[in-house]
């Protein structure tokens, strides 16, 4: 990105064009957009020092509209007028700039040229990310894409039958639709670099369907009322082992492939939550005492020690609940020909960093999606979500419907084995279950 380019947007996935940005004349010749229309537009503007922001003025007037001007009028200060063309890089006032507004087709073409330098800049940082993207940052690119808006095609047609505009018209639709091609090939290398679903996938899916077992839920309010405090002491909030214990377990799993290690991952964030915690309720403690209390000097020590045990026998069993998980899901994901589903999601792309764990099933086939609709719960990463059918295995499926997250909805549809495409029929009536499903959630 050059330097003149930077301030244009952010440098990241969310795109934006900042209110008040003006692209300056040598940002558009990069772009391959002639100033000319725009050259003869001009500028009265004022500062109130040497070293200060311009402000835009119209003839006639004292000063600007912004506060600072007016008070600077108010206080009878001189101030440095000038005139200057409309893309010679001033340092504005946002504030002010915000209000330029040109007539016709002018301003037309100054919103197009806006937009295609802001998304020269933003094609540029997507193809630096694509090679180390995983499936995440696809789709956060993917969400915020100026692509996916036909506000610049309108734009572009609004130029079209004047000969004075041919020209620009013509090369703001060229520069347009190289930078969507370039976007496009960009987003292709970010998804072959996140790869199709790995070790970390499979284990993340694993850890989802042992947390909604029962068993697993009850040890985990377990092992965090033994030493909470009375629930009329505070307010009450979620047991944190499970999810501690789990997270420590799939980053160790991903990264050696040694369940040994994982075990042990599990086991030590366990206890470094509650190594230290006083007992508060010996009653939940095993009937049948694992420690002898002779041993120990006082009751709070046995105590103490039978809560370890507690605390060892609830990480071992998760983590061979956790084995047994993960090897139907590698059985799955190792058939090809297996029950693949059909995979209703709303709420499309997954762009929130709790539902990072799921992000791979944006690996799978897209048998259909509706345009986006802005939802006014929606993350700032992606302000309008879609409605996807999706073709997973049954695992993914399975992972899809253990998470739970305020962000989506999941419906596991029929079997449709791998490699083979489902009936109208059926697509038809997932997309049914959807419209009910959205309406319901945001009406």
């Amino acid at each position: 990105m050059s330097t003149i380019t930077r301030g244009a947007l952010p440098a990241g996935p969310s795109f934006d064009v900042r209110a008040g940005w003006l692209p300056t004349a040598q940002q558009m010749d990069e772009a391959g957009l002639p100033g000319g229309p725009l050259a003869a537009v001009r500028l009265d503007v004022a500062r109130i020092s040497p070293a200060g922001k311009w402000h835009p003025v119209s003839r006639g007037t004292p000063a600007a509209g912004c506060p600072r001007m007016r008070r600077a009028a108010a206080l009878g200060r001189e101030l440095t007028r000038r005139q200057a063309p409309l893309l010679a890089g001033l340092d504005l006032c946002r504030a002010c700039a915000a209000q330029i507004r040109l007539h016709g087709r002018a301003g037309v073409y100054l919103e197009v040229a806006r937009h295609v330098v802001a998304a020269g800049a933003w094609t540029q940082a997507l193809e630096a990310a694509a090679p180390s993207a995983d499936w995440q940052a696809c789709a956060r690119w993917a969400a915020r894409t100026p692509f996916s808006d036909e506000k610049v095609l309108t734009m572009l047609g609004a130029l079209d039958g004047h000969p004075d505009w041919e020209r620009a018209r013509r090369a703001a639709t060229l520069a347009w639709q190289e930078l969507w091609d370039r976007a496009d090939a960009a987003q292709a290398n970010a998804r072959l670099a996140a790869g199709p679903p790995a070790l970390r996938a499979h284990a993340a899916a694993a850890a989802a369907v042992v947390a909604a077992q029962q068993d697993t839920v009850t040890e985990n309010e377990l092992i965090d009322a033994i030493s909470a405090r009375p629930k009329w002491w505070k307010e009450p909030v979620p047991a944190r082992g499970w999810g501690a214990g789990s997270r420590a377990w799939i980053d160790i799993l991903a990264l050696d492939a040694d369940p040994a290690a994982a075990r042990t991952a599990l086991a030590d964030a366990v206890e470094q939550l509650y190594g230290t915690a006083q007992v508060r309720d010996v009653a939940l403690l095993p009937p049948t005492p694992t420690c002898p209390g002779d041993e120990f000097c006082s009751p709070a020590a046995w105590a103490h020690a039978e809560y370890r045990s507690v605390r060892e026998t609830v990480a071992r069993r998760w983590c061979q609940r956790l084995e047994a998980a993960l090897s139907e899901v590698e059985a799955d994901a190792a058939e090809v020909s297996a029950r693949w589903r059909l995979l209703l999601i709303v709420g499309w792309p997954l762009t929130a960093e709790r539902d990072r764990e799921l992000a791979y099933l944006g690996h799978y086939p897209v048998l259909g999606r509706t345009p986006p609709v802005v939802v006014p719960s929606s993350s700032p990463q992606c302000p309008s979500r879609s409605i996807v059918l999706l073709h997973v295995p049954g695992f993914a499926a399975r992972h899809a419907a253990a998470h739970h997250s305020p962000n989506f909805t999941v419906t596991i549809g029929p079997v449709v084995p791998a490699q083979s495409v489902p009936s109208p029929r059926q697509v038809s009536a997932m997309f049914r279950t959807a419209a009910v499903t959205y309406a319901g959630r945001h009406s």
